[in-house]
């Protein structure tokens, strides 16, 4: 152990071959492995793993057993694998208590991630990374995209609030200037006349009314341009 460094690591894999002979043991205890005894370990590299391969940031070990933790302790400080941090300056660690966490993340990267989950429909995730961005149409397209989303899982339960809830959204949408989604929540809504109004607003449609010369009038037809 005291011959190891970064060096013997491989730049491919990560991973660096030491043999017994390399390896004095100092400052740790000796162990004799059991292959029966010591089967928890199998379940245990398994967790250190999947910490490893799937931490975005840092990845910590804390263990207040200092004969328990010196083995593996001493084996990743020796190969430069990881970064001591202490509570004061010394040999053993930086003294930068601040290093320990993950750097807060700008309005900007929330604003990417809002986008990104935005676009996946995740509106949920969206509204929440808005809020945090400072973005308030964004946020406002996300809410009312939510809102319709909870409306659409009502057509089968409750009509009645499905309704409602379609025409709230619709309201948000046009406040957001999202015409489209307004028209397919009124006309999930059945607000036909409401839809009308919002077709001949935007200009997409003609109302004509047509009158026979005979027998009752004909109803209202939409037609788009």
């Amino acid at each position: 152990m005291e011959n190891q460094n970064s060096g013997n690591v491989s730049s491919s894999t990560g991973l660096a071959e030491i043999t017994e002979e390399s390896v004095t043991v100092q400052k740790t205890r000796p162990l004799e492995f059991d292959p029966d005894k010591h089967k928890v370990l199998n379940s245990e590299f398994k967790y250190l793993y999947t910490a490893i391969t799937r931490a975005r940031v840092n990845v910590w070990f804390f263990d207040e057993d200092r004969e328990a933790r010196a083995p593996v302790f001493e084996y990743f400080r020796r190969l430069g694998l990881v970064q001591v941090v202490a509570l004061s300056n010394n040999e053993q660690g930086t003294g930068e208590i601040t290093s320990m966490f993950a750097v807060k993340s700008s309005p900007e990267e929330w604003r990417k991630g809002g986008l990104r989950f935005y676009k996946k429909r995740l509106w949920v995730a969206a509204i929440q990374c808005f809020t945090f961005a400072g973005d308030e149409l964004m946020f406002q397209k996300s809410k009312a995209q939510q809102q319709a989303a909870d409306a659409m899982r009502l057509r089968y339960t409750n009509r009645q609030q499905m309704r409602d809830e379609f025409l709230t959204a619709a309201e948000s949408f046009l406040k957001c200037d999202m015409h489209d989604e307004a028209e397919a929540c009124l006309n999930n809504s059945g607000e036909l006349k409401l839809l009308a109004k919002l077709y001949e607003k935007t200009g997409k449609v003609v109302i004509e009314i047509l009158w026979p010369l005979t027998g009752p009038t004909l109803p209202i037809t939409l037609q788009r341009f």
